[in-house]
């Protein structure tokens, strides 16, 4: 649908900061906040009661090598997609000192302990950016979606070599594999399709033009650095490599040792429960799917596996909540004293 401007013909774009702002309405909703808790509270419940989570496994831990190894790796994984970020954001002309990137990073991490799933902190990573009215939304939109797919694609392709590593065990259906195969292949395929001219026209084809444009435009300034996006998968890969680490020591911690391969295999499904809008920082559903999940290769201890990591997230995400009283330079204060964001050209 077009309308007209003095006698000029201009596309009319989509108005993301509206639907942010339903966005924030929704989830600073008391009723939805309480439903969450609830679904929450009933996941945890059932874990404890079922003997699926063992608190005792948790409180007899003690500070080892391990413990600490899970904080390190947890560390390396929170700091990894904030440098991946801070390379998108330049991709579509939004340039922001990388400190100022890491603090909107650690502030996202401790608003999704609070906010459902991990959308919450990708929601306030966009609110803050946005903030600056020369940074459009849909732009800022673009490299958090960029951001997880680059997350997810790494991390079921490598979960698919291990798999392959590991051979078909008898105790894992064969529907396990090809759900991980073609999670890969699906995510590469996606990947593969915007890349070309034709096929990404004739996918755009199918969405208005008030989406399509400004979407074309973020793909576009995706492709014009193709060195930068290659810098950002090989981020990814380490981020994949911290986060399973994570999980493998955590294992160790408590006492039910996974071997390395099994953790490449599982942790890309525990991660993607996570990220369902249920609950608060996807609590109760990620550690239910690492229980379900981590059993199916023998190992009961997938609950208490979840728990660690969880407070070793937290406790190093608390620092963002610090991160909202150091505000960033403005954009008159930056070294090279130009605008953080410039400026796009409209498609004609």
């Amino acid at each position: 649908m077009e309308r007209k401007l003095k006698g000029v013909t201009q596309p009319r774009m989509f108005d993301l900061n509206s639907l942010l702002k339903r966005i924030r309405i929704f989830a600073n909703s008391r009723v939805g906040f309480v439903l969450k808790v609830i679904i929450a509270s009933g996941l945890i419940t059932y874990l404890l009661t079922s003997g699926k989570l063992r608190l005792e496994t948790l409180v007899e831990a003690s500070v080892s090598q391990r413990l600490i190894l899970v904080y390190a790796f947890t560390f390396g994984a929170l700091l990894a997609p904030a440098a991946r970020w801070y390379f998108l954001l330049a991709t579509q002309s939004i340039h922001l000192r990388f400190i100022d990137v890491i603090r909107i990073t650690w502030i996202g991490y401790a608003a999704s302990l609070f906010l459902p799933g991990a959308a919450g902190g990708d929601i306030t990573r966009i609110l803050m950016v946005t903030s600056k009215p020369e940074c459009g939304a849909f732009r800022v939109a673009s490299t958090i979606v960029m951001d997880r797919m680059l997350g997810l694609l790494s991390l079921f392709m490598l979960g698919s070599v291990s798999m392959l590593l590991m051979g078909h065990d008898s105790a894992v259906p064969w529907s396990f594999f090809g759900l991980m195969l073609l999670a890969s292949l699906a995510a590469t395929a996606i990947f593969v399709l915007l890349a070309f001219r034709r096929s990404r026209n004739l996918l755009l084809k199918v969405l208005p033009g008030r989406i399509s444009d400004p979407l074309r435009l973020c793909i576009e300034g995706f492709l014009r650095a193709p060195g930068t996006m290659m810098l950002c998968f090989l981020l990814s890969g380490f981020s994949s490599f911290l986060t399973v680490g994570c999980f493998w020591a955590a294992s160790g911690v408590t006492g039910n040792q996974v071997d390395l391969l099994v953790a490449w295999v599982t942790v890309p499904w525990i991660i993607l429960a996570n990220s369902i809008p249920l609950t608060p920082n996807g609590i109760g559903i990620a550690e239910f799917a690492s229980s379900e999940i981590f059993r199916h290769f023998g190992s009961t201890s997938g609950a208490e596996i979840m728990i660690l990591v969880r407070a070793s997230h937290i406790l190093l995400s608390l620092p963002g909540v610090l991160g909202i009283l150091w505000p960033a330079k403005s954009a008159e204060e930056l070294e090279d004293g130009g605008a953080p964001c410039s400026p796009v050209s409209q498609p004609q």
